[in-house]
């Protein structure tokens, strides 16, 4: 049975106090920030700005069929119905509140909507249904990315195309200098489930064109996106869930404080990876 990261129950509650948007992922900076405070709305800028390249990997036209796997609060869906007209948009979730909070999005330009309680590893759609897969920093808390990927080449129409958002963590094994297992212990109490987090994959992009290999897939772009999002912590790491962000010698009793701190970490000394990739079905 999948796990509903926990993170949500403050992301849940932010959203109906108006503190957080559609929105629940990092955002994406061509030039960083010069001062985190200056501008309300700059962070969610910066998240528009990342579910666009998303979006633009998954070069949408209008009559398309398309699911959002891991759909959040619906925000890329949102996006879509804003600029495409006749589409089927269909977001999957394990989290029947996330999926209240989408069913509040209104249907324009002739498309509609359906919402699904769905685990990525076993999605319940026949095969070849969708014109295009998004999944928005969601991948890494599934169960398998090989499960999610092959489950997305059975559902995709040939030509079809997957476009994702990924973030992995890979840690220095060998080293001595540091009891990285804790690292794995703070991370998934804040931001889990993590399958893999510390694993080896993810640092390099054959470890995609690998996995593409294996299901079927085509890897027919991938950006390395790791310098664009690190100032998202800026941001993050400042909300409310985050006290301590400011003191690297605080020891916060919050659970998500903590992961957030060390995610940022994590993030400013390059064992966090950021990705963006699109995966193309053949004929």
């Amino acid at each position: 049975m999948a796990t509903i990261p926990k993170y949500f129950d403050s992301m849940l509650t932010g959203y109906r106090q108006g503190l957080v948007g559609r929105f629940v992922h990092l955002g994406h900076w061509d030039e960083p920030p010069v001062d985190a405070n200056d501008n309300a709305n700059e962070f969610q800028t910066a998240q528009e700005r990342l579910n666009q390249a998303v979006v633009d990997l998954a070069e949408l036209q209008d009559g398309q069929a398309v699911l959002d796997v891991g759909c959040g609060f619906g925000g890329t869906l949102a996006c879509i119905n804003q600029r495409w007209h006749n589409m089927f948009l269909c977001g999957a979730n394990i989290d029947s509140r996330q999926l209240d909070v989408c069913a509040e999005i209104v249907a324009q330009h002739h498309n509609w909507f359906e919402w699904h309680a769905a685990d990525a590893c076993a999605l319940p759609f026949r095969d070849r249904y969708f014109d295009r897969i998004v999944c928005v920093e969601a991948m890494f808390h599934f169960a398998s990315r090989q499960t999610f990927l092959a489950e997305a080449w059975r559902i995709l129409k040939p030509h079809g195309i997957l476009a994702v958002s990924d973030m992995t963590v890979t840690l220095p094994h060998e080293s001595n200098a540091f009891p990285w297992f804790c690292a794995g212990a703070i991370m998934q109490d804040g931001y889990g489930p993590w399958p893999d987090f510390g694993s080896r994959f993810g640092k390099n992009p054959q470890d995609y064109q690998q996995l593409a290999c294996e299901v079927g897939f085509e890897l027919t772009q991938i950006v390395d996106a790791t310098v664009a999002t690190r100032p998202s912590h800026l941001f993050t790491c400042g909300q409310a869930e985050c006290p301590a962000a400011e003191s690297w010698s605080a020891t916060p009793d919050n659970p998500l404080a903590r992961a957030a701190l060390l995610l940022r970490w994590l993030h400013e000394h390059n064992y966090l990876r950021y990705w963006y990739l699109q995966f193309r079905k053949p004929a």
